[in-house]
């Protein structure tokens, strides 16, 4: 799995279930990537993507909005 592919996520499902704990999640599962420090930085690459992509102006907030709240979002 390339860490391109993972950008599907985006796509495929809803705004309403783009949070921390789903991508993290999804992430994981289709990374195998044991590593947590790689995937957290993949999912990260890809919200900064998302903003500056031809996505609509409701999923790049939502992106900064995941983005703004990282730190919280490691710790909790």
């Amino acid at each position: 799995m390339t860490i391109h592919s993972f950008m599907s996520f985006y796509y495929y499902h809803p705004i309403e279930d783009w949070n921390y704990k789903n991508l993290l999640e999804y992430y994981r599962m289709e990374s195998k990537e044991n590593e947590i420090k790689k995937i957290l930085d993949y999912m990260k690459k890809d919200l900064q993507r998302v903003e500056k992509s031809e996505f609509g102006q409701e999923h790049k907030e939502k992106a900064r909005e995941i983005l703004d709240n990282w730190k919280v979002s490691l710790l909790g």
